[in-house]
């Protein structure tokens, strides 16, 4: 398998984990069963990504098109993503987390785009579930 057979189904398996997962989002560890993409209360419309995997997309997009890691670029990226509701169905209206929503405020005032709280507290799992695409962009060795 070649680095973009296994880049394609690293985003699909990201997708789908995302989707699966979505309908139990900030729910308490546990508390729900997961057995098929109708076993939640899942609010997604079938087929469709939610914010987290819209955002990987976006960083994986930013590491081609600038052939490498460009900060600024990946801001902005996330911040018209999330304006634009990037392919998300309109009605379902998601938003940044906390961490994340804070750091695209900042950076729209300053251009500063590591504009992200360093507080140990503030760190949320969002940029482990949006993570992959930086794996896949690193150069082998």
């Amino acid at each position: 398998m070649n680095l973009k057979e296994r880049a394609a189904g690293g985003l699909l398996a990201l997708a789908c984990g995302d989707a699966l997962a979505n309908g139990v989002e900030f729910s308490p560890r546990g508390s729900a069963e997961i057995t098929d993409m109708h076993s939640t209360r899942r609010y997604l419309p079938e087929g469709q990504w939610s914010d987290d995997t819209g955002l990987a997309l976006c960083l994986g997009e930013s590491l081609v098109e600038n052939n490498g890691f460009d900060p600024a670029d990946q801001m902005r990226r996330y911040e018209g993503f999330l304006r634009s509701q990037g392919g998300l169905a309109l009605w379902l209206g998601l938003a940044p987390g906390n961490t994340l929503g804070a750091a695209l405020k900042k950076f729209k005032f300053t251009e500063e785009p590591f504009a992200g709280s360093t507080h140990p507290l503030a760190a949320g799992n969002g940029g482990l579930m949006r993570l992959l695409p930086a794996i896949i962009a690193r150069p082998p060795g």
